[in-house]
Protein backbone atom coordinates (compact mmCIF):
# COMPACT_ATOMS: atom_id res chain seq x y z
CA UNK A 1 0.00 0.00 0.00
CA UNK A 2 1.39 3.33 -1.01
CA UNK A 3 0.83 5.61 2.00
CA UNK A 4 2.71 7.88 4.37
CA UNK A 5 0.88 7.10 7.60
CA UNK A 6 1.23 3.80 9.40
CA UNK A 7 -0.68 3.11 12.64
CA UNK A 8 -0.09 0.16 14.95
CA UNK A 9 -3.48 0.45 16.65
CA UNK A 10 -6.72 1.48 14.97
CA UNK A 11 -6.43 5.23 14.48
CA UNK A 12 -10.20 5.92 14.61
CA UNK A 13 -9.88 7.71 11.30
CA UNK A 14 -11.97 7.13 8.19
CA UNK A 15 -10.73 5.01 5.29
CA UNK A 16 -8.24 2.86 7.23
CA UNK A 17 -7.32 -0.58 5.97
CA UNK A 18 -5.73 -3.26 8.16
CA UNK A 19 -2.75 -5.16 6.76
CA UNK A 20 -2.88 -8.52 8.51
CA UNK A 21 0.61 -9.46 7.36
CA UNK A 22 2.29 -6.34 8.73
CA UNK A 23 -0.27 -6.07 11.57
CA UNK A 24 -0.79 -2.36 11.10
CA UNK A 25 -3.32 0.13 9.70
CA UNK A 26 -2.97 2.33 6.62
CA UNK A 27 -5.09 5.34 5.81
CA UNK A 28 -5.97 5.44 2.10
CA UNK A 29 -7.99 7.64 -0.24
CA UNK A 30 -11.76 7.19 0.01
CA UNK A 31 -12.03 5.83 -3.55
CA UNK A 32 -9.38 3.17 -2.90
CA UNK A 33 -10.98 2.30 0.43
CA UNK A 34 -14.44 1.78 -1.10
CA UNK A 35 -13.05 -0.28 -3.98
CA UNK A 36 -10.98 -2.44 -1.61
CA UNK A 37 -13.86 -3.00 0.83
CA UNK A 38 -16.30 -3.85 -2.00
CA UNK A 39 -13.90 -6.44 -3.43
CA UNK A 40 -13.20 -7.98 -0.02
CA UNK A 41 -16.90 -7.99 0.89
CA UNK A 42 -17.88 -9.70 -2.36
CA UNK A 43 -15.30 -12.46 -1.82
CA UNK A 44 -16.12 -12.82 1.89
CA UNK A 45 -19.88 -13.11 1.24
CA UNK A 46 -19.33 -15.74 -1.46
CA UNK A 47 -17.14 -17.78 0.88
CA UNK A 48 -19.58 -17.39 3.80
CA UNK A 49 -22.50 -18.55 1.64
CA UNK A 50 -20.43 -21.58 0.63
CA UNK A 51 -19.74 -22.33 4.32
CA UNK A 52 -15.99 -21.78 4.06
CA UNK A 53 -15.59 -18.38 5.78
CA UNK A 54 -16.22 -18.00 9.51
CA UNK A 55 -15.15 -14.38 9.89
CA UNK A 56 -17.27 -12.65 12.52
CA UNK A 57 -18.73 -9.17 12.14
CA UNK A 58 -16.33 -7.62 14.65
CA UNK A 59 -13.33 -8.94 12.67
CA UNK A 60 -14.40 -7.76 9.20
CA UNK A 61 -11.36 -5.49 9.04
CA UNK A 62 -9.24 -8.68 8.99
CA UNK A 63 -10.56 -9.71 5.56
CA UNK A 64 -8.29 -8.86 2.66
CA UNK A 65 -9.96 -11.16 0.14
CA UNK A 66 -7.10 -13.67 0.18
CA UNK A 67 -8.68 -16.71 1.78
CA UNK A 68 -5.88 -19.25 1.27
CA UNK A 69 -3.93 -18.21 4.37
CA UNK A 70 -6.78 -16.80 6.47
CA UNK A 71 -7.29 -18.35 9.90
CA UNK A 72 -11.07 -17.90 9.51
CA UNK A 73 -11.22 -19.90 6.25
CA UNK A 74 -12.01 -23.61 6.08
CA UNK A 75 -10.82 -25.61 3.10
CA UNK A 76 -13.43 -27.02 0.78
CA UNK A 77 -13.93 -30.77 0.58
CA UNK A 78 -14.17 -30.90 -3.21
CA UNK A 79 -12.76 -33.78 -5.24
CA UNK A 80 -10.97 -32.88 -8.41
CA UNK A 81 -12.20 -34.60 -11.55
CA UNK A 82 -8.54 -35.01 -12.54
CA UNK A 83 -8.03 -37.10 -9.40
CA UNK A 84 -10.70 -39.55 -10.56
CA UNK A 85 -8.70 -40.23 -13.70
CA UNK A 86 -5.34 -40.53 -11.91
CA UNK A 87 -3.67 -43.74 -10.79
CA UNK A 88 -4.00 -42.67 -7.13
CA UNK A 89 -7.77 -42.88 -7.34
CA UNK A 90 -9.50 -45.82 -5.66
CA UNK A 91 -10.82 -48.06 -8.48
CA UNK A 92 -14.01 -48.67 -6.47
CA UNK A 93 -15.08 -45.06 -6.98
CA UNK A 94 -17.29 -45.20 -10.03
CA UNK A 95 -19.26 -42.04 -9.51
CA UNK A 96 -19.32 -39.02 -7.29
CA UNK A 97 -22.32 -38.83 -5.01
CA UNK A 98 -24.31 -35.71 -5.66
CA UNK A 99 -23.91 -33.12 -2.92
CA UNK A 100 -27.50 -32.03 -3.63
CA UNK A 101 -30.08 -33.12 -1.07
CA UNK A 102 -32.56 -35.84 -1.98
CA UNK A 103 -36.14 -35.02 -2.91
CA UNK A 104 -37.28 -36.41 0.43
CA UNK A 105 -34.82 -34.15 2.27
CA UNK A 106 -36.02 -31.12 0.31
CA UNK A 107 -39.66 -31.88 1.21
CA UNK A 108 -38.74 -32.35 4.89
CA UNK A 109 -36.76 -29.10 4.90
CA UNK A 110 -39.64 -27.23 3.25
CA UNK A 111 -42.10 -28.58 5.82
CA UNK A 112 -39.75 -27.66 8.68
CA UNK A 113 -39.28 -24.16 7.25
CA UNK A 114 -43.05 -23.64 6.97
CA UNK A 115 -43.49 -24.85 10.56
CA UNK A 116 -40.75 -22.49 11.79
CA UNK A 117 -42.20 -19.54 9.87
CA UNK A 118 -45.67 -20.25 11.24
CA UNK A 119 -44.41 -20.31 14.84
CA UNK A 120 -42.11 -17.29 14.38
CA UNK A 121 -44.89 -15.27 12.75
CA UNK A 122 -46.65 -15.39 16.11
CA UNK A 123 -43.86 -13.13 17.48
CA UNK A 124 -43.41 -11.00 14.37
CA UNK A 125 -46.46 -10.91 12.07
CA UNK A 126 -44.43 -9.16 9.33
CA UNK A 127 -41.71 -11.84 9.28
CA UNK A 128 -42.36 -12.94 5.69
CA UNK A 129 -42.20 -9.32 4.52
CA UNK A 130 -38.93 -8.84 6.42
CA UNK A 131 -37.46 -11.94 4.81
CA UNK A 132 -38.53 -10.71 1.36
CA UNK A 133 -36.98 -7.27 1.99
CA UNK A 134 -33.69 -8.85 3.09
CA UNK A 135 -33.70 -11.16 0.07
CA UNK A 136 -34.56 -8.50 -2.53
CA UNK A 137 -32.51 -5.62 -1.12
CA UNK A 138 -29.17 -6.98 -0.01
CA UNK A 139 -27.65 -4.84 2.71
CA UNK A 140 -30.90 -3.22 3.83
CA UNK A 141 -30.53 -1.95 7.38
CA UNK A 142 -32.71 -2.77 10.36
CA UNK A 143 -33.44 0.95 10.61
CA UNK A 144 -34.83 1.01 7.05
CA UNK A 145 -36.95 -2.12 7.60
CA UNK A 146 -38.36 -0.66 10.84
CA UNK A 147 -39.15 2.59 9.01
CA UNK A 148 -41.01 0.71 6.26
CA UNK A 149 -42.96 -1.29 8.86
CA UNK A 150 -43.78 1.91 10.74
CA UNK A 151 -42.32 0.79 14.07
CA UNK A 152 -39.42 2.08 16.19
CA UNK A 153 -36.04 0.52 15.42
CA UNK A 154 -35.62 -0.65 19.03
CA UNK A 155 -38.96 -2.50 18.86
CA UNK A 156 -37.91 -4.10 15.61
CA UNK A 157 -34.52 -5.15 17.07
CA UNK A 158 -36.16 -6.62 20.17
CA UNK A 159 -38.60 -8.62 18.05
CA UNK A 160 -35.79 -9.94 15.82
CA UNK A 161 -33.83 -11.01 18.92
CA UNK A 162 -36.87 -12.91 20.19
CA UNK A 163 -37.40 -14.45 16.74
CA UNK A 164 -33.77 -15.66 16.61
CA UNK A 165 -33.96 -17.15 20.12
CA UNK A 166 -37.24 -18.89 19.38
CA UNK A 167 -35.88 -20.22 16.06
CA UNK A 168 -32.95 -21.79 17.91
CA UNK A 169 -35.32 -23.38 20.44
CA UNK A 170 -37.65 -24.67 17.73
CA UNK A 171 -34.72 -26.18 15.80
CA UNK A 172 -33.72 -28.13 18.93
CA UNK A 173 -37.15 -29.80 19.07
Amino acid sequence: MNNNKIYWTHPNLPNCIYDRYEKCWYQVAEEKYKSYMNDCGRIRHREQRAGRCFLTRNKIFYCNGMCDDCKFHKESELISLDYLESEDCDPLIEEIASPDPSTEQLVEDKDELEYLLEKLTEIEPNLRLIIELRRKEEGISDREIARRLGIPQRTFSDRMTRVRKMAIELRKE
